[in-house]
């Protein structure tokens, strides 16, 4: 007999796991969001704030892969919302590395 975690997804395929989602998601947490001042929880909005806050700790084909695309262009440009602060940080740093080179090359020319 398999083994079976809290939620019974251990050893599921992954067409039972989008349904158990899909069901938990009607059942108990679309209730409780409700419950709580958020309208209109669905699976679709779990899925991309899955793919928006992983994107602060992994690559996009590290999201493809726990999306289950094929194409990681879909989890990029469906699923994958910008986050101002993280654009504003790689703004940032790219702005001071550049600066950081172009300083470098500034004192080699003066020397």
């Amino acid at each position: 007999m398999a083994q079976r975690d809290f939620l019974g997804l251990r050893n599921s395929s992954p067409r039972n796991i989008v349904d158990r989602t899909l069901a938990m998601t009607r059942r108990f947490l679309a209730p409780l969001a409700k419950k709580n001042g958020i309208e209109g929880l669905t699976f679709q909005c779990l899925r991309r704030t899955f793919a928006t806050q992983f994107q602060k700790h992994g690559t996009v084909k590290d999201a493809q892969t726990q999306l289950r695309h094929s194409d990681a262009g879909t989890t990029m440009n469906i699923y994958t919302q910008e986050i101002p602060s993280s654009v504003k940080a790689a703004v940032e740093a790219l702005d001071q590395k550049l600066c950081g080179v172009l300083n470098t090359i500034e004192h080699g020319l003066k020397m």
